[in-house]
């Protein structure tokens, strides 16, 4: 009898003694449950001023460029008025059109990549998407940039 009053009491005094652990355990899982949800927020965030700083230096590269193929432009109607013939000059700058719009198709993929990251569980499994993405959006530049380049040289070689 003494026996099983000590196994009793042993084994009472294991439970009462276990639930405050538990409970505290639980109140430290909520804890870093929501210091886990904090530092995905905080990724989220900086991710979107990443994204929002490449998209702002892209969208620059692209008006300098759209700027620079209407000076050209202008250079040339200049050039056909003084009686030059322009027109190597002139079928070279209308190049510039199919890499524009694929510029905006593929920085419009871009954005989209960058929605898909923000919301997906598993982000690195999209990242060579999106550097896919990005190395479109600046091959298309490169592009534009090369055609006014050589539309250039075209107008310098008809003076």
């Amino acid at each position: 009898m003494n026996k099983t009053k000590l196994i009793v009491s042993l084994i009472a005094l294991f439970f009462l003694n276990s639930s405050p652990a538990l409970a505290l355990d639980a109140t430290k899982a909520g804890q870093i449950k929501d210091k886990t949800e904090t530092k995905k927020e905080d990724k989220m965030v900086r991710i979107q001023s990443l994204a929002d700083l490449i998209k702002d230096s892209l969208a620059t590269r692209y008006t300098f460029l759209s700027n620079m193929k209407t000076r050209l432009e202008s250079r040339i109607a200049e050039k056909e008025i003084a009686l030059k013939d322009m027109s190597a000059a002139k079928e070279k700058i209308t190049e510039f059109n199919q890499p524009s719009q694929d510029y905006l198709q593929d920085l419009n993929n871009f954005e989209n990549k960058i929605g898909e990251i923000l919301t997906a569980d598993k982000p690195g499994a999209i990242m060579p998407e999106l550097r896919t993405a990005i190395k479109s959006v600046r091959t298309d530049l490169n592009t534009m940039h090369k055609i006014l380049a050589d539309t250039v040289k075209l107008i310098i070689s008809q003076k």
